[in-house]
């Protein structure tokens, strides 16, 4: 049996991305034990090290070869350029639909018009015979399928319909929807999702009512809230006192809309509320992408951390231990939320964006208590932080076990959610 993963990173440098993967790809060996596993990435030797068991999907099938796949305008050339650009969308919808409904019939076309431009398309014909090749098609878990990720969304729902025009069944598990207003993105969503064998949900609050927006419901998809699968990595790791420390971590990026100015607000508060509760900072940086590096971040919140430090916080395991060594967490960062939460360690999330006011919202809603969310469009936001922390700190004791609680049943909702592939298999 060969399962297809399509994923949220295909650089690995992001540790929570790759914690999902990783429950996934063990999950996945649990049902399946002789499965070969092909993940997408353009790091094989990184993925290597994080899921050893795995095989790498080379970077010219998971980036050339679906970008020629997918490339607009290739089925009907420039008729584009003679029609009005409220029609655009529709065009390239209708270019869409073909693909995934006559993907045979498509790729042919699409060679002979890359031919006569002197184009190979050995790449593309790798990743189409690829797709046909698997069983199964997976979605890890992530936060892509959104307006700010369009471009990579786009690809991992037209990886999935292209399995669906073959007859393959389909899976996302642990995803997180939106925002989602882009006409483009509404409608791809729309084509997609509702042939899936199941959506597993990282939270209902926000997702849910987008589902219902687009149209798709239990009725039509078979949709689970499961919570966040990186769950389970952290909570399996929970020490067994409440820790002394203060998590920390800020997503300084232009989907975060957070610049220096909060940075410098968020820096005073913290080193305030340490001194005051004697209190030692952890970080906790989850991305290592050097555009939106949680590392340099994290480094000028705090002088105590030297660049030699930092580095060697190189694996999701290592962050989790540093979650699991904190009293509350002040986080940008979903998944520094996530590894904290699931350790009992109350949070408190700062958002700026849409994007991650609805990520941790979701998180509140998921986890009930010890989740703290503040806006940080607020003119006293900082005056907020420095309350919020104080009462948090008070809290936390009492926000532990409620909060193993809540872990434990989303563990249990995600695992039960994997279990549909069982019940595909049993149908086999």
């Amino acid at each position: 049996m060969r399962i297809l993963i399509d994923n949220g990173s295909y650089e690995m440098r992001n540790f929570g991305d790759i914690a999902m993967l990783q429950v996934a790809v063990s999950r996945l060996r649990e049902v399946f034990p002789d499965a070969e596993l092909h993940v997408f990435t353009t790091q094989p030797d990184r993925l290597k090290m994080f899921c050893p068991d795995v095989i790498p999907v080379p970077s010219h099938i998971t980036i050339n070869g679906r970008a020629l796949w997918c490339e607009t305008w290739q089925i009907f050339g420039g008729l584009h350029k003679v029609i009005p650009a409220r029609f655009h969308t529709d065009l390239r919808l209708f270019e869409q639909r073909l693909r995934n409904k006559y993907p045979g019939l498509v790729g042919t076309w699409i060679r002979k018009r890359f031919a006569k431009r002197h184009i190979s398309t050995e790449d593309m014909d790798h990743f189409l015979a690829l797709v046909a090749s698997a069983d199964i098609l997976i979605a890890s878990g992530g936060g892509y399928i959104t307006d700010t990720f369009g471009r990579h969304a786009t690809y991992v729902l037209s990886v999935l319909a292209l399995a669906q025009a073959m007859n393959k069944p389909t899976y996302i598990f642990g995803q997180g929807l939106g925002p989602l207003k882009s006409a483009w993105m509404q409608r791809v969503c729309k084509q997609t999702l509702p042939h899936l064998n199941c959506l597993a949900l990282r939270e209902g609050r926000a997702n849910l009512p987008i589902l219902l927006m687009l149209g798709i419901n239990k009725n039509n998809c078979k949709t689970l809230v499961t919570g966040d699968d990186a769950i389970e990595l952290a909570y399996t790791k929970k020490p067994e006192k409440l820790g002394t420390a203060i998590g920390i971590n800020l997503r300084v990026a232009s989907y975060s809309d957070v610049g220096e100015q909060l940075l410098g607000e968020v820096r005073k508060v913290l080193h305030k509320i340490s001194e005051k509760h004697r209190a030692a900072m952890v970080p906790l940086p989850i991305s290592r992408h050097e555009g939106d590096s949680d590392i340099a971040t994290i480094a000028k919140i705090s002088d105590a951390f030297d660049d030699e430090y930092l580095d060697t916080l190189d694996t999701p395991q290592k962050i989790i231990e540093n979650a699991g060594r904190c009293r509350i967490v002040v986080t940008g960062s979903y998944h520094a939320g996530i590894f904290g939460l699931s350790q009992g360690v109350s949070v408190i999330g700062l958002a700026k964006s849409e994007y991650y006011q609805a990520k941790f919202n979701g998180l509140a809603d998921q986890f009930k208590q010890g989740v703290y969310v503040l806006d940080m469009t607020k003119e006293n936001f900082h005056q907020e932080l420095e309350r919020c922390m104080d009462e948090a700190w008070i809290a936390a004791p009492k926000n532990r076990m409620p909060l193993l609680e809540q872990s434990q049943r989303q563990v249990d909702l995600s695992r039960k959610a994997y279990r549909e592939l069982r019940n595909w298999n049993k149908k086999k």
